[in-house]
C-alpha cells in the first residue's frame, strides 16, 4: 500500500495545481486569524504566505515522501517560521489522539502569542482539515458535526465524512469533554 500511496502522490498533486491554476480551488484558507487549512506550500508560493498571511508557523501532516515537493524545515527557520511534523499516511490515514493532541499543542502554542498557523497535507481537505476541526471544537466551542460543516462551508472541498474521521473527530471532543468534567 506505501508504494502505491507514494505513486498516486503525483498525479493527484498536479490534479491540485491544476485546478488551483483554473481558479476552481483556493490553495488555502483562512480560518480565522491564528489558523490556514491549505495545501502543501510549495517553492513557487510559500514565501507569498510567509509575507501575505503573515504565519509564524507550518504544521505538516505528511509524509516525507510528499514534502520532497515542499519547502525544508531549514527553509522554514531560515525565515523564522517554526515547523512542526505530524506524519500521516496520505489517502489512508486519519490521526490518532495523541497526534491530535500534539498537533493542537503546537497550534495552541502560538495562538497563545497571537501568531498564525499554517496548517496543511497535500491538499487541505482530509489529514489537516481533521486537525483544524479539533481546533475549532478546542478553539470555538464547536461540536463535531458544526466543525465539519463550518469548514465545509468556507472550504468547499474537505472531506470529512469518512468514519474513521468522524470516529477521531468524536473521540477528540469525547476526550475534551472528559478532560472539563475534571
Amino acid at each position: 500500500m506505501s508504494f502505491l500511496c507514494k505513486l498516486a502522490f503525483y498525479p493527484s498533486i498536479y490534479y491540485g495545481i491544476a485546478l488551483e491554476y483554473l481558479g476552481l480551488r483556493k490553495w488555502y484558507t483562512r480560518i480565522d486569524e491564528n489558523c490556514i487549512l491549505g495545501a502543501l506550500p510549495m517553492k513557487r508560493n510559500y514565501l507569498d504566505i510567509i509575507r501575505n498571511e503573515k504565519i509564524s508557523a507550518v504544521l505538516t501532516l505528511n509524509q516525507d515522501h510528499e514534502l520532497k515537493w515542499s519547502v525544508s524545515k531549514a527553509e522554514w527557520e531560515n525565515h523564522g517560521v517554526d515547523f512542526l511534523q505530524v506524519s500521516i499516511n496520505d489517502f489512508t490515514g486519519v490521526a490518532n489522539l495523541d497526534q491530535i493532541k500534539q498537533s493542537l499543542s503546537f497550534i495552541s502554542k502560538h495562538k497563545s502569542k497571537n501568531q498564525c498557523v499554517y496548517v496543511h497535507c497535500k491538499a487541505g481537505r482530509y489529514r489537516s482539515a481533521l486537525i483544524v476541526a479539533c481546533y475549532l471544537i478546542l478553539h470555538k466551542n464547536m461540536n463535531p458535526s458544526e466543525a465539519v460543516e463550518h469548514l465545509k462551508k468556507i472550504r468547499p472541498n474537505v472531506i470529512l465524512e469518512k468514519e474513521r474521521q468522524l470516529l477521531a473527530l468524536n473521540k477528540y471532543f469525547n476526550y475534551l469533554n472528559k478532560k472539563l468534567e475534571k
